[in-house]
């Protein structure tokens, strides 16, 4: 089988360079293909098909901010047409940098997400974990305003969080928004309610009750 090799034989840490210029005498602009590696075949029918290509291109070619994207593509089933799949696209800096999956993407091991803010725009999340920890690594008495908050036209709406003093607090989202109920916990108590219990009015219960 061939092997196309690039050897640096400088006893140095600078190694090999592959170089696909594509100057285009002032006329570049963002989307230019710079140049392709591309992995071809035949298929079953003998038919030339572009199975893998790696593709570099300019994302943008004003002078003294130039950026840069590469695009990892493979065939398709639909027709055996090439498509891109992972892009990754120049920003400000390496840090404003974007890769984008345009399919499914599976991470076989764990995966670390830093920043400021984790976005997930799906229609339904499912998580099969049997336990979420919020404010994970929180220093102590560091549980105050944590919990889900439901968003509705730009406002929260709703949520189920603790307040200013550790309690959990409930507000419903809608027609439902109009009060906040907070369980002041204070002591190991349980609440069991096996039927209906409708409390309308303002109540305190400062001693066992039980009723049948």
């Amino acid at each position: 089988k061939p092997v196309y090799k690039l050897q640096n034989t400088n006893a140095d840490a600078t190694g090999p360079t592959l170089q696909l210029d594509a100057t285009l005498d002032d006329n570049e602009a963002a989307d230019d293909v710079l140049g392709n590696v591309d992995f071809t075949g035949n298929d079953a029918d003998n038919n030339a098909t572009t199975y893998g290509r790696i593709k570099g291109m300019i994302g943008a070619s004003t002078a003294g901010s130039e950026s840069g994207k590469i695009a990892m593509g493979v065939a398709t089933t639909t027709s055996g047409a090439y498509a891109d799949v992972l892009t990754i696209t120049g920003g400000a800096a390496a840090a404003s940098s974007t890769v984008a999956a345009a399919g499914h993407l599976t991470v076989a091991g764990n995966l670390t997400v830093s920043g400021s803010t984790t976005t997930v725009d799906t229609t339904n999340l499912v998580v099969k974990d049997k336990l979420v920890t919020l404010n994970d690594g929180g220093a102590a008495d560091s549980g105050t305003g944590v919990g889900l908050e439901v968003e509705e036209d730009g406002s929260i709406g709703g949520y189920l969080k603790t307040d200013g003093t550790g309690d959990w607090t409930f507000q419903g989202a809608g027609t439902a928004n109009a009060g906040v109920l907070t369980l002041d916990v204070n002591a190991t108590k349980t609440i069991t309610v096996a039927g209906a219990l409708n409390i309308e009015d303002d109540s305190n219960i400062n001693q066992d009750l039980t009723t049948d």
